[in-house]
């Protein structure tokens, strides 16, 4: 048996010593030969690394045979290269040595790279290679458009890739165009054309350099910031237009939608164009505007450019308080590549700061300090529906222009100025005191020094503590004021003057008042609870409770009573409700099934014992009295009995 067991490690130790010196064999071999493997469906090469190691005496004995330590005379580095695509994007992955840094950086391509997209080199710390692959998608979703830039022709001919449809309007330089042609439905966006007038020779003189200041910005988009992911800040060139001869005679812009900001903050235009209604304007809502507008002027301050000519008609707002800004090829623009600068050659009255009066636009290099000075007069506007500089004049004879006011600092908050608050003025106290120290810096020590003028995002940083510190006034949904004020100025305001309301609480209800004066009894609830739902800010929830109603504003329910009573002849309204709540043994504010279920068959809600459907219901005269509105009425929960102590606050029906 001893014998058997000496055989068997002979056998043993021959076959080990056999199988090693095959593996370092063909190590040999194969040491230069690169492993071929894929990812995806992707090939690449791996390049075995050559390890050098310092040999280090015996370090102990395993089954009879010897073992070593060995050390790395130098760090191992790995210098494989994966040509990889992703989303149409051409990249390769580089592996580095075990120092390595996580931070990326876009490498410049060789020319031939070039002609198909952009290289990425990423330094990875060295890692299973599987988890570095993995890691590749996530990277390059990462990346933002502005950093992979891809190449395309931006040059179109007009009338043959662009199409003119429609004219939207005109103006001394240019018209605008609805355009239509093939790129575009590719591209799945709405365009405008803006072609240049040229009828005069200043005009044919001018459009050599408009040409020059055009491709600059169609090479040249700004990372503006959007404030919604569907959301077009700018009106930026996008493709420039050429006739057949290959001149440029405009260029292609997104199309925005929207209104013009004088229809949003001034109340009789707003009011002209049923915003008020539509759109539900209040004070809350010229705040976010405000706050959105400085942070798109922040964004084009960030990267060199100056608006120039900003003003209330070059700026658009949606129903969402997002503002857009068009004739955007008026702004200065400098080409980072030349240094060249494309000076921004217009301006308008009441919107030029001092120091730039009776300056020559076209010789004279604009900064941001002066569009500070233009965006608080429009954050003012917002706020305020006038302009900063208006006010009584205290000197002799009419009160000057208003750029004469600006030039010589005459405003309501100057100290020694000629300009005071008027009758319809709205005191500057009842804003933030963090906006109000914002205008106060502008207007008087920046008109000392335009340095001290309070930046954009300055402005954006005040708006948003004034927004957070809005209240909604308890008696109606419409107005919103400063908690720091303490009271609600427009209800003040109504009291003393209701024609200067610029926030008019019954505006919101015309197309209720509209539906009941034609007997859509139906339509009119539904309009009702859509009413009560949004001034109670439950329009996701769908329907009211206790809550909504305990807290719902009384003059916006007076005035919702008043509607329903005065078209119905006194048959419907929340009134009529309460009076037969009360009538069939109910309590405000208690609640009792069984009696409840007696009201409830009384106003026609119920009927043999059994809870009416919806559309059961008769939206006619013919339904007994209270048996609408509907959307209080409630199965388990009975709103009514709120909805009668609430009636019960109203001394005055409005």
């Amino acid at each position: 048996m001893r014998i058997f067991n000496q055989i068997l490690n002979k056998l043993i130790i021959n076959i080990y010593t056999f199988n090693k010196w095959r593996i370092n064999y063909f190590s040999s071999q194969e040491k230069n030969e690169k492993i071929k493997l894929t990812y995806r469906g992707v090939s690449y090469k791996y390049n075995t690394p050559i390890v050098q190691v310092t040999e280090s005496t015996s370090a102990g004995k395993y089954r009879g045979n010897p073992w070593r330590l060995h050390q790395l005379k130098e760090p191992l580095i790995l210098k494989n290269k994966i040509n990889l695509s992703y989303r149409g994007v051409s990249y390769f992955k580089k592996f580095t040595d075990i120092k390595a840094t996580q931070e990326s950086k876009i490498i410049k391509s060789t020319e031939k790279e070039k002609k198909t997209a952009n290289s990425v080199e990423i330094p990875i710390p060295h890692k299973n290679y599987e988890e570095i692959i993995d890691q590749i998608p996530s990277f390059l979703d990462a990346l933002t458009p502005e950093k992979v830039q891809q190449k395309h022709s931006y040059r179109l001919v007009l009338n043959r890739d662009i199409l003119k449809e429609r004219l939207i309007t005109t103006s001394g330089e240019a018209e605008i165009w609805q355009v239509t042609g093939e790129v575009l439905k590719k591209n799945n966006q709405n365009y405008l054309a803006k072609i240049y007038h040229q009828k005069t020779p200043e005009q044919i003189k001018n459009l050599p350099e408009r040409q020059n200041k055009l491709e600059v910005m169609v090479v040249h988009q700004p990372t503006v910031y959007h404030l919604h992911k569907n959301h077009v800040s700018l009106s930026w060139p996008q493709y420039l237009l050429e006739d057949s001869s290959g001149k440029v005679v405009g260029f292609l812009m997104q199309f925005i939608g929207g209104s013009k900001l004088t229809n949003v903050y001034h109340p009789t235009l707003r009011k002209r164009l049923n915003l008020e209604l539509e759109w539900q304007i209040d004070w809350q809502f010229l705040h976010l505007t405000a706050k959105n507008l400085a942070l798109i002027i922040q964004s084009l301050h960030a990267e060199g450019y100056v608006v120039g000519d900003m003003k209330p008609q070059n700026i658009l707002v949606n129903e969402q308080a997002l503002p857009s800004i068009i004739d955007t090829d008026s702004f200065q623009i400098s080409n980072s590549d030349t240094s060249e600068i494309y000076r921004c050659l217009v301006g308008s009255e009441g919107l030029t700061p001092p120091e730039l009066l009776g300056k020559d636009f076209a010789s004279n290099n604009q900064n941001t300090a002066h569009d500070n000075f233009r965006l608080a007069v429009i954050i003012y506007h917002l706020l305020f529906r006038e302009h900063p500089f208006k006010g009584h004049w205290l000197g002799d004879g009419d009160s000057p222009g208003i750029d004469d006011l600006i030039r010589q600092c005459f405003w309501p908050y100057a100290s020694k100025s000629l300009i005071q608050p008027g009758k319809t003025t709205i005191p500057i106290d009842i804003i933030h005191p963090r906006i109000k120290e914002c205008f106060l810096k502008c207007f008087n020590q920046g008109h000392r020094n335009p340095k001290l003028r309070p930046t954009a995002i300055d402005w954006a940083n005040a708006l948003q503590v004034a927004i957070d510190d809005l209240v909604q006034c308890e008696n109606y949904s419409s107005h919103w004021y400063s908690k720091a004020y303490g009271e609600c100025y427009w209800c003040e305001s109504n009291q003393r003057s209701p024609e200067y309301d610029i926030f008019p609480p019954s505006s919101q209800y015309n197309r209720l008042n509209r539906l009941l004066k034609a007997g859509n009894w139906k339509e009119a609830d539904l309009e009702t609870k859509y009413l009560m739902l949004k001034i109670t800010n439950r329009i996701d929830k769908g329907w009211l409770d206790e809550s909504a109603i305990k807290n719902f504003p009384l003059q916006d329910l007076g005035i919702i009573d008043q509607l329903w009573q005065e078209h119905s002849s006194g048959r419907f309204g929340f009134s009529v409700q309460r009076n037969i709540y009360i009538d069939t043994g109910n309590h405000p504010g208690k609640y009792n099934r069984e009696i409840y279920s007696r009201f409830a068959e009384t106003v026609g809600w119920r009927g043999n014992g059994i809870w009416k459907n919806y559309f059961d219901l008769e939206f006619s005269l013919k339904a007994p009295p209270g048996n609408l509105p509907f959307c209080c009425a409630g199965f388990d929960v009975c709103l009514v009995s709120h909805l009668a102590l609430q009636l019960e606050k109203i001394e005055t029906i409005v």
